[in-house]
């Protein structure tokens, strides 16, 4: 950015117009003695145009480095602002990271309840297998040892 494009720096067209009119008419009385301007007065005149010049030039250059500091300044917050927008991207994709690790333990944790109750299932299944199994020969023996003691 440079000072002349920005609003609060005015352009200085007026000033340095008005440097250059000081010392042409200063040139033009040290050139023209008729005119009645002394050598003391011409260099009074000349040493104060070229004042105003430095004074002039060391305005821009103050007002350049204004601008300067002021480009710094928002380019230091934008990086600022990119770096919190980084940081917030990075928490939330960890976020979902550990969203989604713990919906897969959660869906882990259901299917190995699931295989669980399966075989609590086919255990109580074979238990009752296995008791009416028993039940049958201890009634096939009975009936066996009714028909022994009818002979």
């Amino acid at each position: 950015m440079f000072p002349g494009n920005n609003p609060q720096f005015p352009p200085n067209n007026g000033q340095q117009t008005a440097a250059n009119n000081l010392n042409n008419v200063a040139a033009a009385l040290y050139l023209h003695p008729s005119l009645g301007l002394s050598s003391q007065a011409y260099s009074q005149l000349y040493q104060q145009g070229q004042a105003q010049l430095a004074q002039q030039q060391l305005q821009r250059q103050v007002e350049f480095i204004v601008a300067q500091a002021q480009n710094a300044q928002i380019q230091a917050l934008q990086q600022q602002v990119a770096y919190q927008q980084q940081q917030q991207a990075q928490a939330q994709a960890q976020a979902q990271a550990q969203a989604q690790a713990q919906a897969q333990a959660q869906a882990q944790a259901q299917a190995q309840a699931q295989v669980q109750a399966q075989a609590q299932a086919q255990a109580v299944a074979q238990h009752h297998k296995a008791q009416q199994q028993q039940q049958q020969q201890q009634q096939q023996q009975q009936q066996q040892q009714h028909q022994q003691a009818q002979q």
